[in-house]
Order: structure tokens, then sequence, then C-alpha cells
């Protein structure tokens, strides 16, 4: 599914917690998606290495009740609506780095 406007997707249950010592964000370059590209096997939902990290991250946690937090950042990147028409949208890559 391609995204339409920018959504920063928490990864695991706990990524949103106070608790968290660190975050990661994944953030896909032109033409990519907050869950494809970050997938081995496009067909195997547990082949998504940003689950692996949050999962690594928690279970290796040293009495630490929640220490990472794993994020991706889904927003429009279809190269041709990123190089044309971001003076158009609020969330384009364009406006958000301005």
């Amino acid at each position: 599914m391609l995204h339409t406007t920018s959504e920063l997707i928490p990864i695991g249950e706990k990524s949103g917690g106070s608790d968290v010592m660190a975050n990661v964000v994944f953030v896909h370059g032109l033409g990519g998606h907050n869950r494809e590209t970050w997938q081995y096997d496009k067909g195997d939902e547990t082949s998504f290495w940003p689950q692996w990290l949050y999962d690594d991250l928690n279970a290796a946690s040293g009495g630490m009740s929640h220490p990472g937090g794993v994020w991706s950042l889904g927003y429009p990147a279809e190269v041709f609506q990123v190089l044309f028409f971001s003076r158009e949208r609020d969330d384009s890559i364009p406006q958000r780095a301005g």
C-alpha cells in the first residue's frame, strides 16, 4: 500500500513507552515502503528485520523494563510525485526537510 500521508509506526508493543532509553527510526528511500523495504522476503511477515532488532534489544535488557523503541516512518515516496508535485504537499520530503 502506498502512503498518502506521513506516519510514524511503532514496532513492538512498547516502542512508545516513557521508560525507553533510546529509539531507532527506520526511514526508507524514494520508491520505498515502511514495511516492504525492511523485509528480506516480501511474502514472509517474519522476515521483517526491524522486528528482529526490537526483539533483540528488549530480550537483552539486563534488568531494564524497556531499553529500546523501534519505529518505521511511512511517507509518500513515489519518485514521480516527490520530484514533480512536492511543493503542493504539506508532508512531502522537501516540505518536511524545510
